[in-house]
């Protein structure tokens, strides 16, 4: 594989919308893509040359593995982060969105689902965003995360500096959205109504270490 040339990459991980600056990388080969590659082996990257990784919503499809990372050996949400953070220059940026296992356990059990048929539909909904839409192959979650257990999937990888933030400001993709009570679906932060709402995804920066 042909090395990517330069330094201060910016890579954006499962990219669906292409943005000047940003280098898209994704399993996949599409129009949009510069780069195919599996995201836990980014082999045309060399040590060090990227500024920043953004990923919205692509570790959940990764396995965990056997154990977490405070109890021993690992599997491929390990490989992936400890690969990002191999290609990341000293202090550069780790962007990564995954789907809030909290907030969505708080939601499925919320009395303001409703009820009856209503409430079942809202809940199937929820249970989709938890564990894949199966809209298409591959749409099927492997891990779910908090804040404490990404925190420490980043740590063991070698990250550090991890803080949550609100969004990110970068792209309009999941990253974004939040469960709306008055429609019962899924919105866009700015689009949420009087009743309000949830973020339903938990967005992360993290630094190399």
């Amino acid at each position: 594989m042909t090395p990517i040339a330069g330094s201060d990459l910016l890579i954006h991980v499962g990219c669906k919308e292409k943005k000047a600056g940003w280098t898209c990388l994704d399993m996949v080969a599409r129009e949009e893509v510069d780069l195919v590659s599996d995201m836990a082996d980014i082999a045309a990257v060399k040590d060090g040359n990227v500024k920043a990784i953004y990923a919205s919503h692509v570790l959940e499809h990764r396995h965990y593995g056997k154990i977490g990372p405070q109890f021993g050996p690992q599997g491929n949400s390990l490989d992936v982060l400890t690969e990002w953070h191999r290609i990341l220059e000293k202090d550069g940026h780790l962007m990564i969105s995954v789907p809030d296992l909290e907030a969505l356990s708080g939601m499925f059990i919320n009395e303001r689902l409703g009820e009856g048929v209503e409430k079942a539909q809202r809940r199937f909904h929820i249970m989709r965003i938890m564990f894949g839409g199966n809209a298409e192959d591959g749409d099927v979650h492997m891990a779910g995360y908090d804040f404490d257990i990404i925190g420490g999937f980043l740590e063991a990888a070698g990250f550090c500096r991890i803080k949550r933030v609100r969004e990110f400001g970068l792209f309009n993709d999941s990253s974004v959205l939040w469960w709306d009570w008055e429609k019962g679906q899924t919105v866009h932060g700015g689009d949420v109504g009087e009743e309000g709402g949830v973020q339903i995804s938990l967005n992360v920066i993290a630094r190399k270490c």
